[in-house]
């Protein structure tokens, strides 16, 4: 596993992220973990628009390369064709409820300049009293 973490959202939204990434042998299936750790406490002093029910709204992003299609499933799931033409199916398990969308995004560091990109977006909410969320996501061919 590639095991990663940041702690942008620690000020605003008392928030660490931590993302894992795993590729199988023979590179057909990519794991993915995304968990979310209150790590101090939000109030709706210092974030006023939060919902009255005390949850954290989250849109975790995945974006995607340049070249790369992505289409929404009637299944849940989400249908990626890569530049070169391969199919990778994505799937996300959570105990929460999360709605996926396919979105526009913009990469700005592309070699040719600004490139129009799409991202998928998880979206949803961490209960008042969980400590953590965790969104698994599969990626295969």
């Amino acid at each position: 596993w590639l095991n990663a973490e940041h702690n942008g959202y620690k000020r605003n939204l008392g928030v660490l992220h931590r993302r894992a990434i795993a590729l199988s042998p023979d590179g057909r299936l990519v794991e993915m973990e995304d968990t979310l750790s209150r790590v101090g406490g939000v109030t709706r002093a210092l974030r006023p628009n939060l919902p009255e029910d005390g949850s954290l709204p989250v849109d975790v992003r995945f974006h995607l390369a340049p070249g790369c299609r992505a289409k929404l499933n009637a299944d849940r799931t989400v249908a990626i064709q890569s530049a070169g033409g391969r199919i990778w199916t994505v799937t996300l398990n959570t105990d929460a409820q999360f709605e996926l969308t396919v979105a526009p995004s913009l990469q700005i560091n592309h070699p040719g300049g600004p490139a129009a990109i799409q991202q998928i977006v998880a979206s949803g909410a961490m209960a008042r009293e969980a400590d953590s969320l965790t969104l698994e996501w599969q990626l295969s061919l």
